[in-house]
């Protein structure tokens, strides 16, 4: 069985998820011929699976071994899970032709000792190798194969997903971090369980890290001090955004409502469009439009009474993202257009980028690339002013979109190089998706193209992981 349709659309990932969730002990194939999509196509497998209590998890495999069944049996030794995706096999397949083949199909009947479902990501190529390696059709004639063709590119919102500031981020955030981080280090250890502590610095300091993406120092930060003390904290929506940043949007939802019914009882409006505005991101980011339209409407109303315009215009943002996922882009822009007129009588250069980023996938969306990278390059000048890191690199990532769609490959390369070392430095889950165009890319230049952008960048393929 093949599925060739655009990606992103439900049909695709919808077969695959049911293939997970039958959770039958067997293994197939999933042909990605664009690798663009890859890494999106598997952080929508597991968000989608996550809420069903369905734990998905990626494995690499090596090089460094032709026997796949192994690789696999040493991993699940060590992770639980209750499906999984497999990816590189095709540069073990290169390095070591029939022999991987060989051994890959006569562990079929081992790989279903396995409890669980895996799927193989392998190329078109590598699949027609298997097929034909096979000593008996018979083994292969029964594995469905799912067939990604995808577009010419995926759009940059589907892929870099550039958020608003925190509402609790801080203008003097660096003066403020490296007190925090000053005063964090000279607490002593029985203090790490005291209330007023944890409230003071840790939080704080777990804000400005959310905000600024810096995705090591957030989950350090978290795993030392709060996790198991989450009842300590007094700002509950802020266990919300660390959720919601580090895709558990399970525990997103349900601290969300927790926090909503708490506020509720005190009647404290401005916590309640906090609230609501979180819980319409999970399920903007789970897809589910009608719900995410409704928290947000329900958030846009406080606001609007409340008359705040920095809530209200990170309303119109969140509900121009939903009108996009719709592929309404006429609502979009309507609600972009009103929400950045508020934006720039605030004075907020971080939102308006955020603003101008998402207009620019709209441009790029429609292939009008000078549209759009003229929305990119403001964007990518406002981040750079505010010194927002993680928004700066998100918007080279986007500019690297664009010039490869334009077929303008080392202009290409090189922005996609100045987000790698960006989001590499934040630890930030967008660095291994920005590694996947870079792979793509470098297959399109020529080798001395390559090695000039590399020494520019004072890279290595390894240090690329490539």
């Amino acid at each position: 069985m093949k599925i060739q349709n655009n990606p992103g659309h439900d049909l695709e990932l919808k077969t695959i998820i049911q293939f997970f969730n039958h959770k039958v002990s067997k293994y197939i194939f999933m042909v990605v011929d664009d690798q663009r999509i890859l890494g999106y196509l598997i952080a929508n497998i597991q968000i989608r699976l996550k809420k069903k209590k369905i734990e998905i998890l990626e494995m690499p495999l090596s090089d460094t071994d032709a026997y796949v069944y192994r690789q696999v049996k040493d991993f699940l030794k060590e992770n639980e899970c209750d499906g999984l995706i497999v990816t590189e096999l095709n540069p073990v397949i290169y390095k070591y032709a029939d022999e991987c083949i060989d051994l890959l199909n006569k562990s079929r009947d081992a790989f279903e000792r396995f409890p669980l479902p895996i799927v193989f990501v392998v190329n078109n190529d590598n699949l027609t190798k298997i097929i034909n390696g096979a000593s008996d059709f018979y083994q292969l004639r029964d594995l469905p194969d799912f067939h990604f063709k995808g577009k010419e590119i995926m759009a940059g919102t589907d892929v870099f997903d550039i958020e608003l500031p925190s509402p609790d981020s801080y203008l003097d955030a660096e003066l403020k971090t490296e007190l925090l981080e000053k005063q964090l280090q000279s607490m002593k250890k029985n203090q790490e369980n005291d209330k007023t502590i944890i409230n003071t610095i840790v939080v704080p300091l777990l804000t400005i890290y959310i905000d600024r993406e810096c995705f090591k120092k957030m989950n350090r930060l978290f795993q030392h001090y709060i996790k198991d003390r989450e009842h300590l904290i007094d700002n509950k929506p802020v266990l919300a955004s660390y959720y919601y940043k580090t895709y558990d949007l399970e525990n997103c939802i349900a601290s969300s409502n927790r926090a909503l019914e708490h506020y509720k009882d005190s009647n404290n409006r401005i916590e309640m469009a906090r609230c609501y505005y979180q819980l319409g991101k999970c399920y903007y980011r789970m897809e589910n439009y009608k719900k995410a339209l409704k928290y947000n409407q329900s958030s846009l109303a406080i606001n609007e009474e409340l008359m705040d315009n920095q809530g209200i215009s990170y309303n119109f943002f969140q509900m121009g993202r939903i009108y996009q996922g719709m592929g309404n882009y006429d609502k979009a822009i309507m609600h972009y257009e009103k929400g950045l007129k508020l934006v720039e009588k605030i004075d907020d250069p971080v939102t308006a980028a955020c603003y101008f980023g998402q207009i620019g996938t709209i441009y790029q969306e429609r292939g009008k690339y000078e549209d759009a990278l003229i929305e990119y390059q403001k964007a990518l000048g406002l981040a750079q002013k505010a010194k927002s890191i993680s928004r700066t690199a998100n918007n080279w990532a986007r500019i690297g979109t664009l010039y490869l769609a334009k077929h303008q490959y080392p202009i290409s390369l090189e922005s996609f190089f100045k987000a790698f070392e960006l989001l590499s430095k934040l630890g930030s889950p967008n660095a291994e998706i920005v590694r996947r165009y870079i792979q793509m890319v470098r297959e399109k230049i020529s080798k001395e193209q390559l090695n000039k952008i590399l020494k520019e960048f004072n890279f290595t393929l390894d240090g690329l992981g490539l």
